[in-house]
């Protein structure tokens, strides 16, 4: 049983990059996260920031308005959410230079496949958890009771690779995100926008509300300013 788990684990993470798997998850999503395409004005936004990010056949990227299951499931107000393809709250999005820094952060995230990678992480430490629940049911001395130190053990193990291997590696891509962003709209001479988006940063921090999947707002204004002094 442990080498079908483990075989299972190993299989799954690549599986994962597969354009056939891609398609059947965003359909998935689609259909939770919302499936009616963004406005025109939202779509040409984005699609000009994937390019210049460096994204290839941005046609070809879904764009849809972004329900609120999204936030209900997360726990928090998103106005934005990446996969494979990009989903906005339309209701949340303005004309100002801040909606120019998001949508270059969340092009960021498409660029570099950033939920994909976190799908195959999740897929690894699911594998890991169930070898060790696996290991753990051994110890029971009846049915039930291998049943429940399994379920347990492998539950235990999960939750600690969630806070401690997969909460931490959400956090950075956010700040690889800012930071592709804000070196994109640089080369494309708009300093400006970085500045404001620094500017909005450093009046917010210390006061805001604390989340495991963000980086606290003085993690993101030091990865930002680290990076562009390079």
């Amino acid at each position: 049983m442990l080498k079908q788990l483990l075989f299972l684990s190993v299989i799954t993470t690549p599986l994962l990059a597969e354009s056939t798997v891609e398609r059947c998850l965003h359909t998935c999503y689609a259909w939770f996260l919302g499936n009616q395409d963004a406005t025109l004005s939202a779509q040409q936004a984005i699609r000009e920031a994937l390019r210049n990010v460096g994204t290839h056949d941005t046609d070809k990227v879904a764009i849809k308005q972004m329900t609120p299951r999204a936030s209900q499931l997360v726990g928090e107000e998103l106005s934005s959410f990446t996969l494979f393809g990009m989903w906005v709250d339309e209701k949340s999005r303005s004309d100002n230079t801040l909606q120019i820094f998001k949508d270059h952060h969340e092009a960021s995230h498409h660029k570099l496949r950033h939920h994909p990678r976190l799908l195959k992480r999740i897929a690894a430490c699911a594998g890991i958890a169930s070898a060790a629940g696996w290991l753990a049911s051994r110890f029971g001395a009846s049915t039930i009771a291998r049943v429940g130190i399994g379920t347990l053990s492998a539950a235990a193990i999960m939750t600690l690779l969630i806070y401690k291997f997969l909460l931490p590696h959400l956090r950075n891509q956010e700040k690889e995100a800012d930071v592709l962003a804000a070196q994109t709209l640089q080369t494309i001479g708009r300093q400006d926008i970085v500045d404001d988006y620094l500017h909005r940063l450093e009046l917010l921090a210390g006061h805001e509300k604390g989340s495991p999947y963000f980086p606290s707002i003085q993690e993101s204004i030091d990865s930002l300013k680290g990076a562009l002094k390079k």
